[in-house]
Protein backbone atom coordinates (compact mmCIF):
# COMPACT_ATOMS: atom_id res chain seq x y z
CA UNK A 1 0.00 0.00 0.00
CA UNK A 2 2.39 2.58 1.00
CA UNK A 3 4.36 1.60 -2.43
CA UNK A 4 1.12 2.46 -3.93
CA UNK A 5 1.04 5.43 -2.20
CA UNK A 6 4.49 6.51 -3.36
CA UNK A 7 3.90 5.44 -7.17
CA UNK A 8 0.48 7.92 -7.22
CA UNK A 9 2.62 10.97 -5.62
CA UNK A 10 5.55 10.66 -8.10
CA UNK A 11 3.56 10.15 -11.02
CA UNK A 12 1.32 13.42 -9.41
CA UNK A 13 4.47 15.15 -9.24
CA UNK A 14 5.72 14.38 -12.83
CA UNK A 15 2.76 15.46 -14.48
CA UNK A 16 2.07 18.60 -12.53
CA UNK A 17 6.54 19.74 -12.97
CA UNK A 18 5.59 18.57 -16.90
CA UNK A 19 2.65 20.88 -17.27
CA UNK A 20 4.48 23.89 -15.63
CA UNK A 21 7.61 23.55 -17.75
CA UNK A 22 6.38 22.60 -21.13
CA UNK A 23 6.57 26.08 -23.08
CA UNK A 24 5.91 24.43 -26.58
CA UNK A 25 5.88 29.06 -27.74
CA UNK A 26 8.56 30.98 -26.57
CA UNK A 27 8.58 34.87 -27.26
CA UNK A 28 11.34 37.91 -28.18
CA UNK A 29 9.89 41.40 -28.09
CA UNK A 30 12.01 44.10 -29.61
CA UNK A 31 10.56 48.11 -30.54
CA UNK A 32 11.66 50.11 -33.26
CA UNK A 33 11.06 53.15 -34.10
CA UNK A 34 9.76 54.16 -37.60
CA UNK A 35 9.59 58.07 -38.20
CA UNK A 36 7.27 59.43 -35.30
CA UNK A 37 5.71 56.04 -34.34
CA UNK A 38 6.93 52.73 -33.06
CA UNK A 39 6.40 48.98 -34.61
CA UNK A 40 6.16 46.52 -31.36
CA UNK A 41 7.29 42.83 -32.65
CA UNK A 42 6.21 39.69 -31.00
CA UNK A 43 8.58 37.27 -31.95
CA UNK A 44 7.22 33.62 -31.42
CA UNK A 45 9.44 30.50 -31.81
CA UNK A 46 6.97 26.85 -32.25
CA UNK A 47 8.12 24.06 -31.31
CA UNK A 48 6.98 21.20 -33.38
CA UNK A 49 4.24 19.45 -33.85
CA UNK A 50 2.57 22.55 -32.40
CA UNK A 51 0.68 25.26 -34.19
CA UNK A 52 0.59 28.95 -33.14
CA UNK A 53 -3.20 30.38 -33.96
CA UNK A 54 -3.39 33.96 -36.38
CA UNK A 55 -5.15 37.06 -34.98
CA UNK A 56 -7.92 36.71 -37.71
CA UNK A 57 -9.41 33.09 -36.66
CA UNK A 58 -13.05 32.47 -37.07
CA UNK A 59 -15.58 32.47 -33.79
CA UNK A 60 -16.03 29.21 -32.45
CA UNK A 61 -12.67 28.31 -32.72
CA UNK A 62 -9.01 28.45 -30.87
CA UNK A 63 -8.27 31.77 -29.33
CA UNK A 64 -6.05 33.94 -31.99
CA UNK A 65 -3.10 35.69 -31.35
CA UNK A 66 -2.99 38.84 -30.14
CA UNK A 67 -1.09 42.11 -28.43
CA UNK A 68 -2.73 44.21 -26.31
CA UNK A 69 -1.10 47.86 -24.77
CA UNK A 70 -1.49 47.93 -20.93
CA UNK A 71 -4.83 49.89 -20.06
CA UNK A 72 -3.20 51.92 -17.67
CA UNK A 73 -0.96 53.47 -20.38
CA UNK A 74 -3.05 56.48 -21.76
CA UNK A 75 -0.44 57.98 -23.85
CA UNK A 76 -0.48 55.15 -26.36
CA UNK A 77 -2.60 53.56 -28.90
CA UNK A 78 -2.53 51.38 -31.48
CA UNK A 79 -2.46 52.45 -35.11
CA UNK A 80 -3.34 50.37 -37.52
CA UNK A 81 -4.02 46.38 -37.95
CA UNK A 82 -1.82 43.80 -36.52
CA UNK A 83 0.60 42.29 -39.06
CA UNK A 84 1.47 38.97 -39.31
CA UNK A 85 4.59 37.65 -40.66
CA UNK A 86 5.51 33.74 -41.18
CA UNK A 87 4.45 31.14 -43.70
CA UNK A 88 0.74 31.21 -42.59
CA UNK A 89 -0.96 27.74 -42.83
CA UNK A 90 -4.72 27.52 -43.57
CA UNK A 91 -6.60 24.51 -43.57
CA UNK A 92 -9.56 22.56 -42.18
CA UNK A 93 -8.99 21.54 -38.51
CA UNK A 94 -10.71 18.31 -37.00
CA UNK A 95 -10.43 19.59 -33.17
CA UNK A 96 -12.51 23.13 -34.10
CA UNK A 97 -14.84 21.35 -37.10
CA UNK A 98 -13.86 24.63 -39.16
CA UNK A 99 -11.17 26.47 -41.52
CA UNK A 100 -8.23 27.81 -39.13
CA UNK A 101 -5.45 29.93 -39.95
CA UNK A 102 -1.86 28.94 -38.60
CA UNK A 103 2.01 28.91 -38.05
CA UNK A 104 4.17 26.52 -37.17
CA UNK A 105 7.85 27.25 -36.46
CA UNK A 106 8.16 31.02 -36.05
CA UNK A 107 5.81 33.69 -36.44
CA UNK A 108 5.98 37.40 -36.18
CA UNK A 109 3.16 40.12 -34.75
CA UNK A 110 3.71 43.46 -35.05
CA UNK A 111 1.96 46.24 -34.12
CA UNK A 112 2.14 49.96 -34.79
CA UNK A 113 1.94 52.78 -32.26
CA UNK A 114 1.94 56.22 -31.26
CA UNK A 115 3.01 57.28 -27.90
CA UNK A 116 3.09 60.89 -26.69
CA UNK A 117 6.84 62.63 -25.65
CA UNK A 118 6.58 61.79 -22.29
CA UNK A 119 6.55 57.79 -22.46
CA UNK A 120 9.45 56.15 -22.05
CA UNK A 121 8.61 52.28 -21.52
CA UNK A 122 5.69 50.16 -23.03
CA UNK A 123 4.14 47.45 -21.11
CA UNK A 124 1.48 44.96 -22.37
CA UNK A 125 1.31 41.58 -23.21
CA UNK A 126 0.67 38.73 -26.19
CA UNK A 127 -2.41 36.25 -25.64
CA UNK A 128 -2.16 33.10 -27.14
CA UNK A 129 -3.23 30.12 -28.08
CA UNK A 130 -1.25 26.80 -28.83
CA UNK A 131 -2.36 22.98 -30.08
CA UNK A 132 -0.70 19.87 -31.67
CA UNK A 133 -3.58 18.23 -33.33
CA UNK A 134 -4.41 16.12 -30.05
CA UNK A 135 -4.59 18.69 -27.21
CA UNK A 136 -4.78 22.40 -26.60
CA UNK A 137 -2.80 24.24 -23.93
CA UNK A 138 -5.12 27.01 -22.59
CA UNK A 139 -4.87 30.56 -23.76
CA UNK A 140 -1.69 32.67 -22.14
CA UNK A 141 -0.55 36.01 -21.69
CA UNK A 142 2.91 36.60 -21.55
CA UNK A 143 4.23 40.40 -20.80
CA UNK A 144 6.89 42.41 -22.32
CA UNK A 145 8.34 45.89 -21.04
CA UNK A 146 10.12 47.51 -24.05
CA UNK A 147 12.57 50.81 -23.20
CA UNK A 148 11.95 53.48 -25.89
CA UNK A 149 14.69 55.19 -28.09
CA UNK A 150 14.54 58.42 -28.90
Amino acid sequence: MRSLFSLFLFLSISTITFAQSHKPVTWDFEIQKEGEDYIILAKAKIQEPWVLYSYYTPEGGPIGTSLEINSNQDSISKSGKLIEDGKLIKEHSDMFDLDVSKFKKEATFKQKIKVSDKVSVVNGFVRFMTCDGKKCLPPTNIDFTLSLKR
